[in-house]
């Protein structure tokens, strides 16, 4: 005897094939909103150390401001960034609007780097050492 069933597999694809193509897009969806963060996470933290290590700050900033390129975001929308200055730090704060997947907040702080200062404790710490052991002698 031969059973004939036909068409079964089709049957459970037509049910399994919508719910795999949602999973997908979902996933699709999700990449490109986290490809978007990590573009805005970039950005800000490049524009907050470029204008920590220039000397004008606010000008440095200014520049990074007008070069940046906003339409490489595909999900992410209304991108902002604001530089606050506090007596020893910089603060970056990037802002984004993502629609159904959520706000994109980021900040970063960063002390001021200004490199003579630097090479100067630099220099400190090197002779620190050595007249401490003049004075041992």
């Amino acid at each position: 005897m031969k059973k004939c069933c036909p068409a079964y597999m089709t049957v459970e694809a037509c049910m399994l094939m919508p719910i795999v193509l949602l999973v997908y897009l979902f996933l699709i969806r999700y990449a490109v909103w986290t490809y978007d963060r990590c573009m805005l996470e970039f950005d800000t933290a490049t524009v907050l150390l470029r204008s920590a290590v220039s000397e004008e700050q606010q000008l440095t900033y200014q520049r990074e401001q007008n070069a940046w390129d906003k339409e490489k975001y595909i999900w992410l929308h209304s991108q902002e960034m604001i530089l606050e200055k506090g007596a020893l730090t910089l603060n970056m704060i990037g802002r984004a609007e993502g629609g159904s997947m959520g706000d994109v907040k980021i900040r970063y702080e960063m002390l001021r780097i200004e490199p003579e200062l630097w090479l100067r404790g630099k220099r400190k710490l090197e002779q620190s050492p050595n007249s401490r052991e003049s004075e041992e002698r």
